[in-house]
């Protein structure tokens, strides 16, 4: 992890599926985003779904409750997937479309600032990802 870090690797990782505040890893470590799940209801946003860690630890969260992910198993190839692995891949996506564009600080505390600074602050300490925004 440390030699990702030091080649200016953006780490995004799963925050936990446990319903409590105990830290999760390697999440938990401050150079790594930490991402919850959020569900729809509570505002355009969605709010935080119950299965999500409340580690102080989580610096976001994104949709992570019953997105359609593809499967090997019948159902026309598509599963719902649920959890902060779910959420993950979508702070991920977001992270590197902004590296993508090589402008603005691109460190993982530079991404997460205008990662967070799209969305909406939530009570359960963590801001909601508005990719379109960011």
């Amino acid at each position: 992890m440390n030699h990702a870090i030091a080649n200016g690797v953006v780490l995004v990782a799963a925050a936990g599926n446990v319903n409590n505040g105990v830290a999760a890893y390697p999440a938990s470590y401050p150079q790594v985003i930490s991402v919850g799940a959020a569900q729809e209801g509570g505002g355009p946003y969605g709010t935080r779904t119950s299965f999500t860690n409340t580690s102080s630890s989580i610096d976001i969260v994104a949709p992570g409750n019953a997105l359609p992910a593809a499967s090997i198993s019948p159902a026309n190839g598509v599963q719902s997937f649920s959890g902060t692995s779910a959420a993950t891949p979508v702070v991920s996506g977001t992270a590197s479309l902004l590296l993508s564009q090589q402008s603005g600080d691109t460190s993982t505390a530079g991404i997460l600032r205008r990662i967070s600074g799209t969305g909406v602050w939530q009570p359960s300490g963590s801001f909601h990802l508005d990719a379109y925004r960011a």
